[in-house]
């Protein structure tokens, strides 16, 4: 049967044409030992721009950690190869299966509006994620946005990152104070915040997407609240402190934009924990069932779930005695959280339903505070492998399913690179 050749532009957003049977082994995230899927990546046309987007696109394959790049077509999976050129505001992508494979062919068109590095990495991360959808049935997280927190002279100071594209950091905080802790608003537009000044904690709003450089405080009570969580419903939940040993859950309200009002603050709307111990860190589920908490009722700091429509409490971490920083899934089925097993800090996902543990880091490094990729396959965290003598912690990533672990930000290495939280996919 003969093969038609067709390209189709939609002013840079990748199009791919369906064919059934295309994809090839599917991700899973109970499988840690997947294969990488070989790629050989070239252009027909050699050009300047068209050399650095093949480069920017390999780097960024590599990335996910389900590419290999490899130099000699015979010995590749599939065959991407970049017809016209950059230069010309347009390119197309021959995407074909490699020796042997009986997949057709699909090709796809994208084109530029600019051609500085910063649209480039954009571009070709658009490409990146399209692949994976296509070869893995995931979404992909090349591209969205990593907050994190920088220690620069005994404070912490919040960034943002492009995932797989770490050129792209920008600094996000520039109050005089630490600032830890972010939780996305259900707009991916803002940031609310931890932020400890003199007189003690405090809760800040900033907007990141565009970013301004003011945050706002929405509940400046200094040293009564703290682990704020912006709910899918727009609410924040807060850990509000009773006492050194006693803390409880809160949930309040925004009034419209913390940007436009006068005097903004948060409006208390419900308690939720009554118990005369400490009970912190509420996360909400993506899809507002369920509220995971650390409480250490149990005179252990141990993860519980709460039915947001019940109220009804269960325990869920019921291995070791220390279990805290929960982290849900995209999907709402999995919690991603700190344990510590043997004095070995290490990242743990945790069946919501099931109960079934799984742990994901391995004894080589010590690793806490998880947070999930917006597709659900990726956990970045804060980590210090024990060949390092140094104090000095790093955010690295991983696959949800386990592995090997790489650096998800890259500064010099006297800085600690703490708290990543991650944001939206790239659109």
């Amino acid at each position: 049967m003969k093969t038609i050749k067709t390209s189709l532009f939609l002013f840079g957003i990748v199009c791919f044409f369906s064919i059934s049977g295309y994809a090839a082994d599917f991700y899973d995230i109970d499988n840690p030992g997947i294969k990488k899927a070989t790629v050989h990546l070239s252009a027909k046309k050699s050009s300047r721009l068209n050399n650095v987007f093949v480069s920017k696109l390999r780097k960024l394959l590599e990335q996910t950690l389900l590419f290999q790049n490899v130099s000699a077509k015979d010995s590749a999976d599939y065959i991407l190869e970049i017809e016209k050129s950059v230069e010309d505001k347009e390119i197309v992508l021959n995407l074909i299966g490699g020796p042997g494979s009986q997949v057709q062919p699909k090709y796809f068109g994208l084109r530029f509006r600019g051609t500085d590095s910063g649209y480039l990495n954009l571009k070709a991360a658009q490409i990146g994620n399209r692949l994976l959808q296509e070869l893995f049935g995931i979404k992909g997280s090349l591209g969205s946005t990593l907050v994190w927190s920088n220690l620069e002279q005994r404070r912490k100071v919040m960034y943002k990152t492009p995932f797989g594209i770490p050129e792209g950091t920008e600094q996000v905080s520039y109050n005089m104070f630490t600032n830890y802790g972010a939780s996305w608003n259900p707009d991916m537009d803002k940031i609310i915040y931890t932020s400890h000044t003199e007189g003690g904690t405090i809760i800040s709003v900033q907007q990141l997407n565009p970013l301004r450089y003011k945050s706002i405080s929405v509940f400046a009570e200094a040293g009564k609240a703290s682990s704020p969580y912006w709910a899918p419903d727009g609410s924040v939940f807060l850990t509000l402190h009773i006492s050194d040993q006693n803390s409880d859950i809160v949930q309040y309200k925004i009034n419209g934009s913390p940007y436009a009002e006068v005097a903004p603050e948060l409006k208390m709307v419900k308690k939720w924990t009554f118990n005369k111990t400490i009970e912190t860190e509420p996360q909400i589920s993506p899809d507002g069932a369920m509220m995971a908490f650390v409480s250490d009722q149990t005179a252990a700091p141990q993860i519980y779930l709460m039915n947001l429509k019940t109220g009804k409490v269960n325990r869920l971490t019921k291995k070791g005695g220390y279990n805290v920083t929960p982290a849900w899934s995209p999907n709402s089925k999995l919690i991603a959280y700190r344990g510590i097993r043997n004095k070995v800090s290490s990242v743990y996902r945790i069946d919501v339903k099931t109960g079934i543990e799984k742990r994901i880091t391995g004894e080589d490094i010590d690793a806490e505070s998880p947070t999930w990729s917006p597709d659900g396959s990726l956990i970045a965290f804060t980590g210090k492998p024990k060949s390092d003598s140094t104090d000095i912690m790093k955010i690295y990533y991983m696959l949800a399913s386990g592995g090997e672990y790489h650096r998800a930000v890259k500064t010099s290495s006297q800085i600690s690179e703490t708290n990543p939280r991650w944001g939206p996919a790239l659109q």
